[in-house]
């Protein structure tokens, strides 16, 4: 099943041609499309009923539309392919173009295949251009808005120094939000590409500090001798299916266990 075009009738009249003309000038960047599903995790379909201009021609669904293909880990866009008469909806990872003369989001390398929306991977988030290059077009078009659809959450512990692989993400994190506490010690930080940051509660005449070397940091004086006792760390790898986050504790009495919580954003 597949959209059609609508086709305008046929006329010999120079005020038809006139009128078509503006028609067409006017009709320029027109969407008017839907997705099913569009506030739940079901699989969304473009919705019957709805019209889109691509590259000067009308086009109608009739019923509902499948879109085919896979999503995949990286922004998911939504592009229509015309064939003749008919168009048919489909995902892709390419991003778009912004095409002024079109009044609309096309394909990078034709320029023909126009784009009308995206979803997430896991389909908990789906948006739709709205026909012109509105600010909520280049939010979406950013990515942002399926990455925070896409967002994982997980917890781990470290007693002591060394490092923990984080997997099963399902992608490589572009930033992590890391959270660390341990009885009433506690610090909120991030790590993105080779940069760790973090805000640190300190017992040592400080309510709060900072680490720009690590993302999470916690401390208190019960170790002996009595210096603080330190156990901090800091993202060290970055892979397709997550990260490697490595700590160091300071020597002392007993140990200052970190328990951790990551927010990872694609």
């Amino acid at each position: 099943m597949a959209g059609f075009q609508v086709v305008e009738p046929s006329a010999g009249s120079t005020d038809w041609t006139d009128f078509s003309v503006m028609f067409n000038n006017v009709m320029q960047g027109f969407m008017a499309l839907s997705l099913t599903n569009y506030d739940t995790t079901g699989v969304p379909l473009i919705a019957a009923g709805g019209q889109v201009e691509v590259a000067g021609s009308l086009y109608t669904f009739a019923s509902t539309e499948a879109i085919t293909g896979s999503l995949s880990t990286n922004q998911n866009y939504i592009m229509l392919t015309t064939s003749s008469s008919s168009i048919t909806a489909s995902y892709t990872s390419d991003a778009p173009t912004w095409v002024p003369s079109k009044s609309g989001w096309y394909d990078s390398s034709t320029g023909v295949q126009r784009y009308v929306g995206g979803s997430a991977t896991d389909l908990s988030a789906k948006w739709v251009y709205d026909g012109k290059r509105s600010m909520n077009d280049i939010i979406a078009d950013s990515g942002l808005l399926t990455s925070l659809g896409a967002l994982k959450f997980g917890t781990f512990t470290r007693t002591a120094s060394g490092t923990t692989r984080i997997t099963g993400i399902g992608f490589k994190p572009s930033l992590v939000l890391m959270f660390a506490h341990v009885s009433q010690e506690w610090s909120v930080g991030f790590a993105s590409g080779t940069d760790n940051f973090c805000m640190y509660s300190s017992k040592q005449g400080a309510l709060m500090a900072r680490a720009i070397s690590n993302c999470a940091h916690l401390q208190n004086t019960s170790g002996i001798p009595p210096q603080p006792m330190i156990h901090s760390g800091f993202i060290s790898d970055y892979h397709e299916d997550g990260f490697t986050f490595a700590s160091s504790e300071t020597t002392g009495a007993g140990g200052l266990n970190m328990n951790l919580t990551y927010v990872a954003i694609p």
